[in-house]
């Protein structure tokens, strides 16, 4: 629920008032003082707002929508919208752009008691109100309250400022931020992602050396991401963190926190809203169950919603940009959650001919509706959603020259290997073997075998197993053959960056204190 009362955050003047007033906890008086002393010291800045704060400040802070205290008004409305929500963190309620502390809502209603009238619905400024699907209940802590309001603050200004600026505009086919550097950029994450989670599998199967060298190769990519402007920049991080956290990598988050922070300190203006957020993260507490991250994640979504067009298809691709959520779905699949095969046919029937049967976009939204359909366990229209794009694919031919096409190429292989894993669950071992295969083969064909590539990873992981369970033991050496491979080539190339690190330490006489996964 949502007010029809607007006002744009990122506004220079607005956004220092709300910071300071609100979300830093500032005096009137102080944020009147500092504004003053600001107009003083620059002709150019806030001119407007220093005459208006000279004259009516009280005027100033109600025509811009900015109050601290809840009038009695909202009070009821908000109480009201919590019970109808089911408790007090089953929504996030945001007033003058803030997230509200819940729990001093429920306070403020209780003192007052039977002495308050709801007379009329509040209007004097917005009143947005998220729904979650669950208890947030380490908001009830004041200190991870307010560490994580000032968090969703910086958000909002980073998220509107991004639009405003055209930094997310969208391109020709309805699709936002698909530019070529975003797109670059998304690369980089999902490949820090990708490392991180290839190394919390090595770590559960016993294998230190080789986990260490992946996550280790997943920090040269920090320097990079922290200039990232991509929508899921921060989303992403917090997943990954969360992962290091459930899988008891406490530490080995701790450094990655310490290590982005570094980098966005030396690449960053002071004033970047990402600057504040990353600076944020060390006392950002997520909890194990993810709630926070969710709830976070729920607000950058509603966030992308309000300003994205009307086409939900479009804009929650655009939001997710990929086939898979990195840890919690949440309201990942929402675009096909309650609906009939029939139905989520008809959406990519619509998105093939808008996008192009081809287009990555097409393929992911594709792929997407078959992990949805997996999380349901609706394995037979898995198998016929599979089907029909790989027939698509197949049109191509053994010989298509992916050079050019390197995301096809994912794509295609992708395809395979969500096909053989429903022919798998199927019981069709032989098929499924047979498709691994392909896929792997598909892959194979732009990605050399000593280089460390998660679906050939994955591919070569369903081979071995399959081989091995028909006791076709020469096969399944093969393709741990392949594995090993692959993974001595990425502990190789991290030998090489460790004594380049040591060689130049010895050099300038440097300590390195955060030596990750030093004996």
């Amino acid at each position: 629920m949502e007010n029809t009362q607007s006002g744009k955050i990122y506004n220079p003047n607005r956004f220092e008032i709300i910071r300071l007033y609100l979300v830093e906890g500032w005096q009137r008086e102080q944020v009147q003082s500092e504004l003053e002393k600001r107009q003083s010291g620059s002709q150019t800045k806030l001119t407007w707002v220093a005459d208006e704060l000279r004259d009516q400040w009280n005027n100033l802070l109600q025509r811009q929508g900015i109050f601290k205290n809840l009038s009695e008004d909202e009070v009821i409305l908000i109480t009201n919208e919590l019970r109808t929500a089911g408790g007090t963190w089953n929504c996030l309620v945001f007033a003058s752009d803030v997230l509200l502390d819940n729990v001093e809502v429920e306070r403020h209603y209780k003192r007052k008691g039977k002495s308050l009238q709801h007379t009329r619905t509040p209007h004097r400024r917005i009143l947005t109100f998220i729904p979650l699907h669950f208890s947030c209940d380490s908001l009830s802590d004041p200190n991870i309250f307010k560490d994580f309001q000032r968090f969703l603050f910086y958000v909002r200004v980073h998220f509107e400022s991004s639009f405003d600026s055209g930094t997310w505009k969208a391109d020709h086919r309805g699709l936002y931020a698909r530019t070529p550097e975003l797109r670059a950029a998304l690369t980089k994450l999902s490949d820090l992602h990708n490392k991180v989670c290839g190394a919390l599998r090595q770590f559960r199967e016993g294998r230190s050396d080789r986990a260490w060298a992946l996550m280790r190769c997943s920090f040269w990519s920090h320097e990079s991401i922290v200039e990232s402007c991509h929508h899921r920049l921060f989303s992403d991080i917090l997943a990954i963190l969360l992962l290091l956290q459930r899988e008891g990598h406490g530490q080995v988050q701790k450094e990655m926190i310490a290590n982005l922070l570094d980098w966005a300190a030396e690449k960053l203006p002071r004033n970047d809203p990402r600057m504040i957020m990353f600076e944020s993260l060390p006392k950002l507490v997520l909890d194990s169950t993810g709630h926070l991250y969710l709830a976070f994640d729920a607000y950058c979504r509603h966030l992308w919603m309000s300003r994205a067009g009307p086409d939900q298809v479009k804009s929650s691709y655009s939001y997710n940009q990929a086939s898979l959520p990195r840890v919690i779905p949440g309201e990942f699949y929402n675009m096909y959650k309650g609906k009939r095969l029939e139905e989520i046919r008809s959406i990519l029937q619509r998105v093939d001919w808008e996008l192009g049967e081809y287009s990555h976009e097409t393929l992911c939204l594709w792929h997407t509706a078959i992990r949805f359909l997996w999380g349901e366990e609706r394995y037979g229209e898995i198998g016929e959603l599979s089907q029909s794009l790989y027939v698509r694919l197949d049109l191509l031919g053994d010989e298509y020259d992916y050079s050019q096409q390197g995301q096809l190429n994912f794509d295609a292989s992708l395809t395979l290997y969500l096909l053989g894993v429903a022919q798998e669950a199927q019981g069709r071992l032989d098929d499924a073997e047979s498709t691994f295969f392909m896929s792997l083969r598909i892959r194979s064909k732009l990605v050399s075998d000593d280089i460390w590539e998660p679906l050939k990873v994955y591919a070569l992981g369903k081979l071995e197993v399959l081989t091995t369970t028909r006791n076709d033991l020469s096969t399944a050496s093969y393709y741990t053959g392949l594995l090993h491979k692959m993974y001595a080539a990425m502990e190789a190339k991290d030998k090489r960056e460790q004594a380049k690190i040591t060689a130049m330490e010895r050099r300038f006489n440097l300590s390195r204190p955060d030596q990750l996964g030093a004996n």
